[in-house]
């Protein structure tokens, strides 16, 4: 699917890391693009359940931060992404339903950047779709996910056709509403921070 133009321009409330050094192992950035672009197309009916939720999300930047709240709804025939100051005013509204994937920006901000709706997108898929459908969507890319516990603590990789890291999630212990989940990206190298307010699933469909 390819989104319109705004879609592009859309909010966004994190920003690069420094690149990876020269010594880090070499990664297919070009791949895991496709790959975040081929996650964020996934339906929400494939979630397998309806789902709710009410996140606090940091941001960050080497020493600097960003923080808003985040409204996410899933149904089988939509999913709707809101993000909130930490005041509660509206700052963006993403999308998607059968007639695609479209962001409207409700306030104007200074931190507006590269960061496109897709990986933020592809980013909640990645974390929260069942990991045998984020693979089946992704092994035409030669991509795939898997997951390790690491400290006690699931750990959920992204890993390119070459098999290095491009995206890390390390998941609470005892369920989405304790604690914190990290999202972490080495392409373009971001730290996401979670804690849920409030979770709802529904039953599977």
């Amino acid at each position: 699917m390819r989104s319109p133009p705004s879609v592009w321009s859309a909010f966004t409330i994190v920003m690069l890391f420094v690149l990876a050094s020269a010594c880090s192992p070499a990664r297919d950035f070009n791949a895991s693009t496709e790959g975040q672009m081929a996650l964020a197309d996934l339906s929400p009916a494939s979630l397998g359940h309806e789902l709710r939720l009410s996140q606090s999300v940091r941001g960050e930047l080497a020493a600097d931060g960003h923080t808003i709240r985040f409204e996410l709804e899933v149904t089988t025939e939509r999913l709707a992404l809101v993000g909130l100051t930490t005041l509660g005013i509206p700052l963006f509204e993403l999308v998607q339903d059968k007639d695609g994937i479209t962001v409207h920006d409700l306030m104007a901000t200074d931190n507006v950047e590269i960061f496109k709706p897709q990986y933020l997108l592809g980013d909640f898929k990645m974390a929260y779709w069942p990991l045998e459908t984020i693979n089946l969507t992704l092994g035409p890319m030669r991509m795939r996910a898997v997951e390790q516990v690491v400290n006690g603590k699931l750990v959920r990789l992204l890993l390119d056709n070459n098999g290095q890291s491009v995206l890390k999630i390390t998941y609470p212990v005892g369920g989405l509403d304790i604690g914190e989940l990290v999202v972490r990206r080495y392409d373009l190298p971001y730290r996401l921070r979670i804690r849920t307010i409030n979770v709802r699933k529904g039953p599977e469909t």
